[in-house]
């Protein structure tokens, strides 16, 4: 995993729920040793991403949704809603960055 730092304190949120559910979701359920973990955690990634469609994400794959938003213009982009009142544009660059993770 990559130390990293979001520009929104919210925007940590995303990132714990993600994390939370690899933990919970995928290690707990598997055999998981000092000598496997980067293999596993690759392949979860890489199912996660590719292949599990997401409901927030109109049952579209991470990067499906990745895709289709490196096409659209800013403007085109939807807004995630951070907290009342504050509004991001979704950016490529970030939706990338999260994938690695």
């Amino acid at each position: 995993m990559k130390i990293s730092m979001g520009k929104l304190p919210q925007q940590n949120a995303y990132v714990e729920r993600v994390q939370g559910t690899i933990k919970n979701q995928y290690f707990s359920e598997l055999d998981v040793t000092s000598a496997n973990l980067q293999s596993l955690t690759r392949k979860i990634i890489g199912y996660y991403n590719n292949e599990k469609p997401h409901s927030s994400l109109k049952m579209m794959t991470p990067s499906i949704f990745a895709a289709q938003i490196s096409q659209q213009t800013k403007r085109q982009r939807p807004k995630l809603k951070i907290h009342d009142g504050y509004a991001i544009t979704v950016q490529k660059k970030s939706i990338i960055d999260d994938m690695e993770k």
